[in-house]
């Protein structure tokens, strides 16, 4: 009869024992994992400055046969993700991105040939020479003192080439159409303007 007292007893706590222990199984993050994070967290905060150097799809060309590439992909384009030594990194290459687009030199827009197309309007012809960079979506504006637009092409204009684009305009007199390069149409200070798809015309 004592026997089976003590074990009746000792028997909940046994139970209440088991139970704690197999919570803290579950609630406590694998080892393993914990291991892996910061390893991969290490390996990509020494492979950040190369992958602000080669940018994204670079970057993963040359990593493409690692198996942390995706995990440093997430890193990187977490705003919240920051390390010791991030923002200096950042600011140099800031610093150099830049001084590149400072280099690059603005298209040259040059009205080769204006004639009469009848109705008070004159037919223009203008070639955009690209310097050194590639124009995806050459974009001019056309004005004279009866009306502006933007005249938009989607023929591409290739690094160190010209192309040349015909449009028309009204104007009291050949002298004052004038023809200026546009960086791009989502300028606030042209969103009044209208715009002329010349594959359109």
């Amino acid at each position: 009869m004592h026997e089976t007292m003590s074990v009746l007893l000792v028997a909940p706590f046994w139970i209440a024992a088991t139970i704690v222990i197999v919570m803290i199984g579950i609630l406590s993050p694998n080892a393993a994992d914990a291991k892996t994070i910061t390893s991969n967290s290490y390996q990509c905060e020494a492979r950040y400055d190369t992958y602000r150097s080669l940018g994204e799809a670079k970057f993963v060309e040359k990593y493409r046969n690692t198996s942390i590439v995706n995990s440093c992909l997430k890193m990187y384009k977490d705003s919240n993700w920051y390390f010791s030594g991030k923002n200096k990194i950042d600011k140099y290459h800031d610093q150099i991105k830049a001084i590149e687009n400072a280099k690059i030199k603005q298209p040259h827009v040059e009205i080769i040939k204006k004639q009469i197309a009848g109705n008070g309007k004159y037919l223009i012809s203008y070639k955009i020479c690209a310097q050194n960079q590639h124009i995806p979506q050459p974009t001019v504006l056309i004005s004279s003192k009866s009306e502006q637009f933007l005249a938009v092409s989607y023929k591409s204009v290739s690094s160190n080439a010209c192309k040349t684009f015909q449009a028309q305009i009204k104007s009291p007199s050949s002298m004052e159409i004038d023809v200026k390069y546009v960086q791009s149409i989502k300028d606030p200070a042209l969103k009044s303007i209208r715009v002329v798809n010349l594959e359109r015309v």
